[in-house]
């Protein structure tokens, strides 16, 4: 009886509150049996007659519904609402409005809740709806109590082939609890909106949301059914309410096989207010698996992509007539389709960017996709990347109907890159590859003064290995020989603006003049460059200039370059290639570059008959990213042929009103500090550089690891774009190198460009910069080296020549012994110089100076004083940083050689060992050692010999910290007579060793212990497992990432040697095991110099 009552009681609440939902105006569709019984405009299927013009429409609302209607085609109506409902369940499946026709509903579709059950409403047909708000569910918790100790479901289902809501689509669910200690929920019911079919526009936003917070699970789903293509329209500025549940929105639902494509149309967008286009930020977005299959863009409205990453699992279609800005946000835009993916990328000039680039700006565009076709235009944003998460082997393929598919931007604030395509760290062998001519590579250069550049194409002809100028030729002025006639820029001298750099040539005098230059013109604009070949090039600016030719020679402007053409890759996993490299013949001595009168072998010009040009070659970075020119240095595996130096043509002073000089700057790969002004590690897209062939059959390798993001550059220690305008230099340090933690600090280590801890390089050479300075402004700097075996006389590929660019006026550098000029000069050791010449030469009068930036790893033995001898001053260089001095009308003060360092032992600086001695202790035997003036350089090795004195092994070594006192345990010194002594690696080059000491340990009291010796090594370790053991013990060195580099075993002794010279620089630590028990025998760490 009771149950009965709570029935009947739900009943009441239930109609009562439906009964609200109508009105005196309201038309109650009953529908009926046999062929009319569907017919909307048939008035038995009405309990109150068809509906007119502004009439309310029920549908299983207050009545049983026998059959469901259909409006028919040809036919329209304006009605005020409609209001779907369910008294009892349909007893012939879902309640289902077909619109073949054309309807319009001023107010809300509204799918109502029902008593105890849920139900589906479907809305089909091949007409058109429209409503200002579509609902599913009510927005109060009340209507929960015709559902209590029930959860039910209401599920809206469009897929009928035009819906336009002018509003919002609001899904609630709705639920009743009551809370004991905890909330328990007493009745929900669930709403669910599903797009299966069609097109539907929304206007305003998708809400989804609980009445109360908390339980229940609304949902906007797009799951178009196989064979089915289903459209979402989404016009609104935030087409998303925030308010939305947490994963409630799926726009893309795979279980449904069909197609889903979300289009954004706004048309009202603004800069200051755009149209929101979602990524997998918000919580309420289900990404799985993508945040969309098809997403495609319309509408005059700007649109803007949220933060963080765009899932895509096929097309990508831009056909607006506006910005899509996905670059605010630096949104990534990821591809992942298991087949084949298009991306259209549209035709919308984007005036408001620079260069106006046309079509799509992805910020960053990833792919996972097998195969990626690229049609209409597309671009990556300056400081984006495109790039592959390889799964598989990977293709994007620029579609060969269309030109200029993709363009990698560049502009004041960076460059777009490729990252690499070979194997990565989510894949042993897979690669990218990308097809195709229609890529182009843009080079931002700042305006204002005329410079020479080195500058080196990203990309080649399309189906070579080799690129021309013709890309250039479109975007800035070019000039040579023959002018118009050799498809150049005609000028009144037609003097060339582009060069090929001739190893070969004698060295010319006087580097201004055109004919016999070292730098060779091109004959034609057609000449073909290998890649990675570098060409000068001189800058006047875009073909905006008007009167490049004519003097007064116009100011440049900021011009963005172009290379066009294929991405260039070489073989294998890694996509390694050897450079073919450009020589020239020694006899005849061309006049001008053809490229059908060189060879391109596959090794480097070592020709020259001048020392100080010996295999110098122009070369450049091939890729359209940054490399990493250490790692290009440290592909070499035989040291003595690495390329070490890497020369860089950079902007100095200004020479007029509106022209530059230019200087070079060099890079030391081999030197882990600080580069000098102008030069870097890393070198960036477009960039040329000279490189020194150590040898006659050198070969220049470049492969995609060498590839880094674009941060590597921008981050890095002293960057200066070499595009751009010089800035001031960093702040001159001025910290005497008197401690490890001030030479430490000098030292500044730019970021590894690699994930391997081990990459970082240390250097431990005592080293000396000077920089020559006028008003701010670096002109020169040499570098000074001063490092055993190295010799005072020159040496090339130990030191580097200095050579001056077109047009220097002020230059800086010093001399080897036998008076060649240098950027960098190894002089041997300090203890053996005396006097290093510096060469200086001014184009004007004025205040300059002479700056020590840089000064590490100089013992305090030492002092190097700079000598003026026009002024009889000198200044402690080591200690002090600043030294300034005029250049006027006196000849003298302009003298060549007015300048030279002086290097000098300092009084009371002589190392001495002041005492060496041992006790036993329960941890084994302790050596303790005093010293005084050991600074922080001399290299302690603690020796020991088991069989009289016969023979000693190294067991520890160390550096010295300047604090006099240093101590050492032996914690396994075995038994019989020991004896130790202590090996003392002066800076001085001297090698010194102490007395011996001698302990016997008869009764071994002493316990044995498992020890890894010496913990600081080059070349051998010596593994001590503690005593000897029977069973095979398996020995692993792991490196300091947790990778295995080393395996060994040992059987019946308790002493293993191990040559780990191979290694790289890094900690390892070494782990024994006992194979036969598994037990862990100990573990030791050791660091590999």
């Amino acid at each position: 009886m009771k149950s009965l009552l709570r029935y009947i009681l739900i009943f009441l609440v239930s109609l009562c509150l439906q009964l609200k939902e109508a009105n005196a105006a309201t038309r109650v569709w009953v529908g009926a049996l046999g062929a009319t019984g569907t017919d909307w405009n048939t008035a038995a299927n009405w309990l109150t007659g068809v509906p007119v013009a502004g009439d309310d429409v029920t549908i299983g609302l207050t009545q049983i519904l026998i059959a469901s209607p259909t409006f028919p085609a040809g036919s329209s109506i304006s009605l005020s609402s409609i209001t779907f409902g369910a008294l009892l369940p349909s007893l012939f499946g879902p309640i289902t409005l077909t619109v073949n026709g054309t309807m319009t509903v001023t107010g809300t579709v509204t799918q109502s809740p029902t008593i105890l059950s849920s139900y589906v409403t479907v809305i089909a047909g091949t007409g058109s709806l429209t409503c200002a708000t579509l609902q599913i569910g009510a927005n109060s918790p009340l209507i929960a109590l015709t559902n209590i100790l029930t959860n039910t479901t209401l599920k809206l289902i469009s897929t009928i082939r035009n819906l336009h809501v002018t509003g919002n689509v609001n899904v609630y669910t709705t639920s009743i609890t009551i809370t004991i200690i905890v909330t328990i929920t007493l009745g929900k019911i669930d709403a669910a909106f599903s797009l299966q079919g069609g097109t539907t526009l929304i206007d305003g936003y998708i809400l989804t949301q609980t009445n109360p917070t908390g339980a229940g699970s609304p949902t906007f789903i797009v799951e178009p059914p196989a064979s089915s293509n289903t459209r979402l329209k989404l016009s609104g500025l935030v087409p998303i309410n925030a308010a939305c549940l947490s994963g409630s929105v799926d726009f893309y639902n795979s279980t449904g096989n069909g197609e889903a494509t979300i289009e954004y149309n706004n048309t009202t967008g603004t800069t200051a207010s755009p149209q929101t286009v979602y990524s997998t930020a918000p919580a309420y977005l289900d990404a799985s698996p993508a945040v969309y299959q098809n997403l495609t863009f319309t509408g005059a409205g700007i649109k803007k992509a949220q933060a963080t990453t765009i899932t895509v699992a096929d097309t990508i279609n831009n056909s607006a007539s506006s910005p899509i800005d996905f670059v605010t946000n630096t949104t990534t835009v990821q591809l992942t389709s298991s087949g084949n993916q298009v991306v259209q990328g549209g035709s919308y000039a984007n005036t408001a960017l620079p260069a106006t680039p046309t079509g799509t700006v992805f910020y960053n565009l990833a792919s996972s996709a097998p195969l990626v076709t690229l049609s209409g235009r597309s671009n990556i944003a300056a400081l984006g990347t495109l790039s592959f998460l390889k799964s598989s082997n990977t293709t994007m393929n620029m579609d060969a109907s269309a030109s200029n598919c993709l363009t990698l931007l560049s502009n004041i604030n960076g460059d777009a890159s490729i990252a690499s395509l070979s194997k990565d760290a989510n894949s042993v062998s897979t690669t990218a590859t990308i097809t195709g001519s229609g890529v182009n590579v843009q080079r931002y250069v700042s305006g204002t003064l005329r410079r020479y550049m080195l500058i080196s194409s990203p990309v080649a002809n399309a189906s070579a290995s080799t690129y021309n100028l013709l890309p250039l030729f479109a975007t800035t002025y070019i000039t040579g020989p023959g002018g118009s006639g050799s498809g150049f820029d005609s000028s009144p001298t037609n003097n060339p603006s582009v060069f090929i750099y001739d190893e070969n040539a004698p060295v010319t005098a006087n580097v201004n003049v055109v004919i016999g230059n070292e730098f060779k013109g091109f004959n034609t604009i057609n000449e073909t460059v290998p890649m990675a070949n570098g060409v000068e090039f001189y800058f006047r600016g875009s073909r905006s200039i008007l009167n490049p030719f004519v003097s007064p020679f116009p100011a440049t402007d900021n011009a963005t370059l172009n290379f066009s053409g294929a991405v260039y890759k070489g073989s294998g996993t890694s996509g390694q290639f050897a450079a073919s490299i450009i020589n020239f013949p020694t006899t005849p001595v061309p006049t001008y570059y053809s490229s059908s009168a060189v060879t391109t072998p596959l090794t480097l010009s070592k020709n020259s008959s001048a020392s100080t040009k010996l295999g110098l070659n122009l070369v450049g970075n091939p890729y359209a990213s940054v490399i990493d020119l250490h790692a290009v240095y440290a592909a070499t595996a035989n040291g003595s042929n690495k390329y070490i130096y890497y020369y860089m043509l950079v902007r100095n002073a200004s020479t007029g009103t509106n022209s530059s000089s230019t200087k070079y700057a060099t890079y030391d790969a081999s030197n882990n500090g600080v580069p000098p002004t102008g030069a870097n590690r890393f070198a960036v897209s477009g960039q040329g550089f000279f490189v020194i062939a150590p040898t006659t059959t050198s070969s220049l390798y470049f492969d995609e690891t060498m590839k880094v993001p674009y941060s590597s550059y921008s981050g890095s220690a002293h960057t200066l774009p070499v595009f751009n305008v010089i800035k001031s230099p960093q702040v001159v340090r001025t910290k005497a190198a008197v401690s490890q933690a001030a030479n430490s600090a000098q030292q500044v280590s730019v970021s590894a460009a690699s994930a391997n801890s081990n990459d970082a390089f240390e250097d431990p050479t005592p080293r000396l910069r000077m920089e020559l300075v006028k008003d701010s402004v670096v002109l020169n700097t040499t570098d000074f080296g001063f490092k055993k075996n190295t010799t005072k006389t020159f040496t090339m590929g130990e030191d580097a020549p200095y050579f001056a660019a077109s047009g220097q006026g002020d230059v800086f550098y010093s001399l080897s012994s036998d008076s060649i000029g240098c950027f960098v000069n190894y002089a041997g050791e300090l203890e053996k110089l005396k006097r290093i010449n510096l060469y200086t030469d001014f184009s004007n009068y004025g205040l300059y100076k002479l700056t020590s930036p840089v000064k590490s790893n100089i013992d305090e033995r030492y002092v190097i004083y700079l000598k003026d001898k026009y002024t009889n001053d000198s200044l402690d260089v080591v200690h002090n940083s600043e030294y300034s001095f005029n250049i006027d009308k006196n000849a003298a003060s302009y003298a060549t050689d007015r300048f030279y360092l002086s290097i000098g032992i300092a009084p009371g600086h002589d190392y001495r060992l002041l005492g060496f001695s041992g006790t036993k202790a329960t941890a084994g035997i302790q050596l303790t050692w005093k010293t005084d003036n050991e600074s922080n350089f001399t290299k302690f090795a603690v020796e020991k010999s088991t069989n009289g004195g016969k023979s000693f092994v190294i067991i520890d070594s160390l550096l010295s910290t300047g604090v006099g006192t240093y101590t050492f345990t032996d914690a396994a010194p075995g038994t019989g007579q020991i004896i130790y002594r202590l090996e003392q690696n002066l800076v001085t080059g001297d090698t010194q060793f102490s007395k011996n000491l001698t302990f016997n340990s008869p009764d071994n009291t002493i316990a044995v212990a498992f020890m890894v010796y010496p913990t600081n090594t080059t070349e051998d370790i010596h593994i001590k497992l503690g005593k000897v053991y029977s069973n095979r013990v398996k020995i692993n060195i792991v490196n300091s990432t947790g990778s295995m580099v080393k395996t060994l075993t040992a059987t019946d002794t308790d002493l293993v040697q191990q040559n780990v010279g191979n290694l790289m620089k890094g900690l390892y630590i070494v782990e024994a095991i006992d194979e036969t028990t598994g037990q862990r025998i100990g573990s030791a760490k050791f660091f590999k110099q």
